[in-house]
């Protein structure tokens, strides 16, 4: 995604946009229904094409 966006990222890159999209620098820090809104996002916005049901 970042690299689609801006053609290259680094890690503080990653941390800031997570950051910006969640409120939190790590994936390891959020709640499996954090980690889902995260998920449903990025596959509305066309970055995961194939993002399956795992909620069940």
């Amino acid at each position: 995604m970042l690299e689609d966006r801006m053609g290259y990222y680094s890690a503080l890159d990653y941390q800031q946009t997570l950051y910006g999209m969640t409120g939190k620098s790590s994936c390891l820090t959020m709640s499996d229904d954090e980690l889902a809104s995260t998920l449903e996002a990025l596959r509305s916005e066309g970055y995961l094409h194939e993002l399956h049901d795992f909620s069940n």
